[in-house]
């Protein structure tokens, strides 16, 4: 009985074999035609996304990959020269005198975009040149989903920061050359020696990535080097909304700081 079982399954063992192996076609099989089906979805969205891009100024496609989900762009930014009241220099600086700016011209960038398989979420954004703070900007994108729009959002808005940035690196550059100051390109806060170095009092001030532009105002945040009472007096005296440059928000807060008896 058991010799003539044995042929049994043997045949039974190797049919189940078979199964285990067609069945691992199968699945194979079926990955291939969801990754093939995705990568047609990401071909579609990207050809989308090429069709608004188009119709930027300044933007234009190097190369696209549907497989990798990324879309690689040309941004050609017309920078202006930075705004004359921006480069005012402070009067407590060592040489206060008006730096000339550098005339408006063009800036050239290449933005590397990359998506969610199958949809215009953003995943993520590289922009070279590098030096253009936009993290911000990337995050506001990715928080925005599959947007139809968000491309164009998130190209329309780094070449405004770009223009920002050059004027803002360009305005807070010159007033550091004749300033105690500490600032970056990638930080809205700066610190600066409040009576130009002396006597220790230090202003921390919010000067926003968009500044000078869109109407973005400075704000000293914080004074290091003064007596509590002192500063919580001088801050009833100044405009809580900011000012229009470094330079009136230090005179503001130096003037708010006399009236309030102190003496540099």
């Amino acid at each position: 009985m058991k010799a003539s079982l044995e042929p049994g399954e043997a045949e039974l063992a190797s049919a189940e074999a078979e199964l285990k192996i067609i069945a691992g076609l199968g699945r194979t099989a079926a990955r291939e035609a969801a990754a093939t089906a995705q990568i047609a979805e990401t071909r579609a969205v990207i050809a989308e996304q090429k069709t608004l891009i188009e119709r930027l100024t300044g933007v234009s496609i190097v190369t696209s990959d549907p497989s990798a989900g990324s879309l690689v762009l040309r941004l050609v930014t017309r920078v202006d020269a930075t705004p004359a009241f921006a480069m005012a220099m402070d009067d407590a600086g060592a040489h206060p005198k008006h730096p000339v700016p550098v005339p408006a011209h063009d800036e050239t960038h290449t933005l590397t975009v990359t998506f969610h398989p199958g949809t215009t979420a953003v995943k993520d954004a590289v922009l070279e040149p590098t030096g253009v703070p936009m993290d911000d900007i990337v995050q506001a994108a990715r928080a925005s989903g599959a947007a139809e729009a968000n491309l164009q959002k998130l190209t329309a808005e780094l070449k405004v920061r770009i223009n920002a940035t050059h004027a803002r690196c360009e305005a807070l550059g010159a007033l550091a050359n004749t300033l105690s100051m500490d600032w970056s390109a990638s930080l809205s806060q700066i610190r600066v020696g409040l009576y130009g170095g002396a006597g220790g009092a230090v202003a921390a001030v919010d000067v926003p990535l968009e500044w000078p532009l869109n109407g973005a105002k400075c704000r000293v945040v914080g004074l290091a080097g003064l007596a509590p009472a002192v500063v919580a007096a001088a801050a009833q005296r100044v405009e809580a909304s900011g000012y229009a440059t470094v330079t009136e928000a230090l005179r503001a807060t130096r003037d708010a700081l006399a009236a309030s008896g102190h003496s540099a």
